[in-house]
């Protein structure tokens, strides 16, 4: 038994000195540049065709590259093009990464479990009903979407997919149910293969009208219920910036200040959203405010909670807080021209975007001394209006009267 051991430590000891003068060659290789492993071109392109022949997959090379120590060594392939059937380019990438299924191996087929595509271009669509689909290189990754939440079959090699991400693309998105677009160029994206569908996360880097933000958006997509779920994350973003690149979100023009905070949104494809949640902070820019107190009100602490219910076409607030400051003011336009102290406004209430309907349940204002508390319905905004309110005044020395009640009345 000793002697027995012996051999087989002499033994291994010998394949592993032997592995390491292998991986040392293969370095000193990589480190000269890609090896090419032509030979797999074909396969790999039959892979990706699959056997649907919507059109053909070719590639200029495969090559075996050092990706770094937390990647080591990538297998992959070059300008990969998606020729239709009159031989026009459909779709292009110019880098693509792919690591193989040990399942469709054993079954006989090369087929892709993990795909990463590098420097691709998408261009999303979100039609006038509602629905999206994917441009410019989108025909090819939309096609690898539908197989990553399909079960695994034999004839479809595309169907072991469990990994897409994108590296480094170049995204834009036409919204045409609002009329606007916006781009996120070095966007990075990950999804994976979930039991009921596909779950991802998204960081962008959002281009909207010369401003720069960071946005991280995550969540999943249900296939039987085609349910969307997404959560966002946000940082600097002034809402004002959106205002300018659609009449339907003119109203975003009021927010003229930098916000972070998180929203979530619940949809179908192809419907409406069902619900929008939302939590916002901010400070250090103006509220634009529309006639008939037009003006720029500065806001030194803004904090926005609420949520948007689809079903009644309602949004619901929480809590909304203003932060003036000391110094604060609100100006009543001729003919009343009176300046109106207000340190701070907190609210809470609800409002029907179809009926016009907006119910303030409470709102509290320090006033720089005094206080006002109020509670209001108003019915018909947007047209004839009428307001049923309630409210209290509290510490109102008699000798400030004149601050707080104008002149003109």
């Amino acid at each position: 038994m000793g002697r027995a051991f012996r051999i087989m430590i002499q033994l291994l000891a010998g394949l592993a000195a032997a592995l390491v003068i292998v991986l040392a060659v293969l370095a000193w290789r990589l480190s000269e540049g890609p090896v090419s492993l032509a030979f797999l071109t074909p396969y790999i392109e039959r892979a990706l065709e699959g056997e649907q022949g919507r059109f053909r997959i070719r590639l200029d090379d495969t090559i075996l590259a050092w990706a770094g120590w937390e990647r080591t060594l990538d297998i992959r392939v070059l300008n990969v093009r998606a020729i239709g059937p009159d031989l026009a380019t459909i779709a292009s990438v110019p880098e693509m990464s792919l690591s193989f299924s040990v399942q469709a191996l054993m079954r006989g087929r090369l087929a892709p479990k993990r795909i990463e595509l590098f420097r691709p271009t998408l261009n999303l669509i979100r039609r006038e009903d509602g629905s999206f689909g994917v441009g410019g290189d989108g025909d090819l990754f939309q096609r690898m979407l539908a197989n990553l939440s399909a079960s695994p079959e034999a004839s479809e090699a595309l169907s072991y997919l469990t990994r897409l991400s994108i590296i480094d693309g170049d995204l834009s998105v036409d919204d045409r149910r609002l009329g606007m677009t916006w781009r996120a160029p070095n966007a990075r994206v990950d999804l994976e293969r979930a039991d009921s569908g596909i779950d991802g996360e998204a960081s962008l880097e959002l281009l909207v009208g010369g401003e720069r933000a960071r946005v991280v958006v995550f969540g999943g997509y249900r296939t039987a219920t085609r349910r969307l779920n997404l959560g966002v994350t946000f940082g600097d973003i002034s809402p004002a910036v959106f205002s300018r690149l659609s009449p339907a979100l003119k109203s975003l023009g009021v927010l003229d200040l930098p916000l972070r905070g998180t929203m979530s949104v619940a949809m179908t494809l192809g419907g409406g959203v069902d619900v929008a949640g939302f939590d916002l902070t901010g400070g250090g820019g103006h509220l634009v405010l529309p006639s008939p107190l037009e003006q720029n009100l500065p806001v030194e602490e803004f904090r926005l909670r609420g949520r948007y219910e689809g079903a009644s076409d309602s949004l619901e607030i929480d809590h909304l807080f203003l932060g003036l400051g000391p110094g604060g003011a609100l100006y009543l336009p001729a003919p009343t021209d009176h300046r109106m102290p207000l340190r701070s406004l907190s609210a809470r209430g609800r409002y029907g975007l179809g009926s016009g309907r907006l119910e303030v349940t409470a709102l509290e204002a320090d006033l720089g001394g005094p206080s006002l508390s109020v509670t209001a319905t108003i019915e018909g905004i947007g047209g004839a209006m009428t307001l049923d309110a309630q409210g209290t005044l509290k510490d109102l020395a008699v000798d400030d009267l004149k601050r707080y009640w104008p002149k003109a009345w």
